[in-house]
């Protein structure tokens, strides 16, 4: 099958896309793993299905897009736009989205700590009876 060169260029762009989206949803992980550390039994198989889940996700993505086969320059394009999400945005991203994490589970913690402080007291004044 004979692809023309706007279609070609096309699959570069959307598999170039695809690797940012990996590097993403990479950084989510980490931040999400991060927050409590397993054994290295379930970092391992965790991680093994981190990459299951994120090769099915480019490929869900470069299906939609219309470009479900993968030849070798797809890969590379994969692995490029991921290196360079990587390398320049991922720091400041991964440090935003602590941040955004941290401040949801403080949050978290704050409301349920007020639903639960009446029923405490509730709770301490039948036990002084």
């Amino acid at each position: 099958m004979i692809i023309s060169n706007v279609s070609q260029a096309y699959i570069v762009a959307m598999t170039f896309i695809s690797g940012i989206f990996a590097g993403i949803f990479f950084d989510i992980y980490r931040v999400i793993r991060g927050i409590k550390v397993p054994n290295k039994i379930m970092t391992f198989i965790s991680d093994v299905l981190f990459w299951i889940l994120a090769g099915f996700i480019v490929y869900i993505f470069l299906h939609i897009v219309g470009a479900p086969f993968v030849s070798v320059y797809a890969y590379l394009c994969i692995v490029l736009g991921f290196g360079l999400y990587y390398k320049m945005i991922s720091k400041h991203f991964t440090r935003i989205l602590s941040i955004l994490v941290n401040g949801i589970i403080k949050s978290l913690r704050i409301i349920f700590n007020y639903i639960i402080y009446p029923f405490q007291l509730i709770i301490k004044g039948k036990n002084k009876n």
